[in-house]
């Protein structure tokens, strides 16, 4: 043992003493242990898995005949606006002409009066070259229109 520079008197002095007292070691009870239980036992709680998906599949069934009732009903909806729509715009149109009828006069006769002292001025004739006929536009601002006219 002089291989690591250790004699043999370096520490070691024999073999191992035994331990003072005799160790006592657990062992199982006569007859052994009972068998483990390693089997699932949980309880049933709640209803099965089929039961569960017929559930989910009625109300997805219900809520999709919900769904197509209101769209009916909305289209119903939406198809009586149309129609009554429909059935006024002749009404609105004249009123908003007669209305347009009255704006132009008022216009013309603004001005005559504005241009009077303007010699070869023509009240009521087009700026533009153009024989298209383009209507009024009402000014985005309400209460605001050319002149100060509403």
């Amino acid at each position: 043992m002089s291989d690591f520079g250790r004699g043999p008197t370096s520490g070691l002095t024999g073999p191992p003493k035994p331990p003072p007292h005799a160790a006592i070691q657990d062992g199982p009870p006569p007859g052994g242990y009972p068998p483990i239980d390693v089997r699932r036992n949980l309880p049933k709680v709640g209803p099965s898995g089929s039961t569960l998906l017929i559930g989910v599949g009625l109300i997805t069934i219900y809520g999709f005949w919900g769904l197509s009732r209101s769209a009916q009903r909305r289209r119903r909806l939406n198809q009586e606006k149309y129609q009554i729509r429909l059935a006024i715009t002749p009404y609105l149109q004249a009123e908003e002409d007669r209305h347009t009828v009255k704006q132009n006069r008022r216009r013309l006769r603004q001005e005559k009066e504005l241009m009077k002292d303007v010699p070869e001025y023509q009240p009521g004739e087009s700026v533009y070259k153009t024989r298209k006929y383009t209507p009024y536009v009402k000014p985005l601002i309400p209460g605001v229109g050319p002149q100060g006219l509403p």
